[in-house]
């Protein structure tokens, strides 16, 4: 079988800190997106020139610790340092809040703790794994560490009116098996990464 590959667009971005990571987000509107822990650009393919500014997204960026993309493109979702969390919908310019719980804030902090022992900045974020399904009524989080949280939408018809505002759900803490070893904080080339599976 014989595949053949053609460069449509071809860009340059000029700047001194890298993005690590890039998405589609939108279906209607979609666009290319340039993501860090807590920056986010939208980039014109064309010309190579960022977007530096989301409106919605603004105020929250310097208290973010970490962003990513549902798998669909439909949604951006971001920690917050406070634990709390948010869901952005692309096409329609809507941002909805979740509310945090005590062990998910202790779970924050912790991060936080550890990121000025090291010195290390946001980067300590890469220890964080935040899954957003695809339709955005659950979200995953966890650590290297074993630390596992899931949170469930209790009012999905909430999720897609065009009202910015709070999303009433449920948190759950998912404990893992006792017999298996865990990384710690000091393994520095542990990471932690989640997929959302659906059975027919």
């Amino acid at each position: 079988m014989d595949l053949k590959l053609e460069v449509l667009i071809s860009t340059s971005i000029r700047r001194r800190k890298p993005w690590p990571r890039f998405c589609w987000l939108g279906r209607e509107k979609e666009g290319v997106f340039l993501l860090d822990d807590n920056r986010i650009s939208e980039i014109h393919l064309i010309s190579g020139r960022t977007k530096k500014k989301i409106p919605k997204l603004q105020p929250l960026l310097q208290a973010v610790v970490t962003m990513s993309p549902s798998q669909n493109g439909m949604w951006l979702g971001g920690l917050l340092l406070s634990g709390g969390l948010f869901l952005w919908n692309k096409d329609n310019d809507f941002l909805k809040m979740i509310s945090t719980v005590p062990d998910v804030q202790q779970l924050v902090s912790s991060i936080k703790v550890d990121s000025v022992r090291s010195g290390a900045g946001s980067e300590s974020a890469v220890h964080l794994s935040l899954q957003v399904s695809d339709d955005a009524r659950r979200l995953f989080l966890a650590n290297v560490m074993g630390q596992v949280f899931l949170w469930e939408c209790t009012a999905p018809l909430e999720l897609n009116t065009p009202q910015d505002g709070k999303i009433p759900g449920r948190w759950s803490h998912i404990s893992s098996p006792e017999n298996i070893q865990l990384p710690n904080s000091t393994d520095k080339e542990a990471c932690a990464h989640s997929v959302f599976a659906k059975n027919q």
